[in-house]
């Protein structure tokens, strides 16, 4: 499923490719534009009748629908993308971060586990040593109490002669 999910780091080729087609359709359009409007004889009403605001219109109308067709597509070759969205703002994708911030989740999820058994693993290995200290701790009890029963004996055998 990750590969559905892949989300490139850094879209390098997304942005030389916006980097070449984005002056290409500038000029494309600035051409169409002029050839459109050179060849009418009458400009339309739209225009207020003036060529030069009739070829204003149509580099725009040119150029912003080279611009919504062209780099969604790009997006969609390099990224693997497509917009959730067309509208009058631009294409909309899903947030980039949304997805990230889920794969990052996942990670420390993952992560969260590992901890955990060696946490586990750490206080069985406590509880063990915490078992052979309080015997070690019991021995030495037992061998103080039988080295005090030694010198109580020593003492009162001094003090007999």
């Amino acid at each position: 499923m990750g590969w559905f999910t892949h989300v490139p780091k850094e879209p390098r080729a997304e942005r030389g490719f916006a980097r070449v087609v984005v002056p290409l359709a500038f000029v494309a359009a600035g051409y169409g534009a002029y050839r459109i409007a050179h060849a009418t004889d009458d400009a339309p009403a739209i225009a207020f009748k003036n060529h030069l605001l009739y070829g204003a219109l149509l580099f725009l109308a040119i150029f912003y629908g080279a611009l919504l067709l062209l780099l969604p597509l790009a997006r969609a070759i390099f990224a693997g993308e497509l917009p959730t969205e067309l509208s009058t703002k631009g294409p909309r994708y899903p947030e980039r971060e949304l997805i990230s911030s889920r794969i990052a989740s996942e990670e420390l999820g993952a992560r969260i586990d590992e901890v955990a058994e060696k946490l586990d693993k750490q206080a069985k290995l406590s509880s063990h040593n915490a078992l052979t200290a309080a015997e070690a701790v019991a021995d030495l009890a037992g061998d103080l109490e039988s080295l005090k029963k030694k010198v109580d004996e020593q003492g009162q055998r001094i003090d007999a002669r």
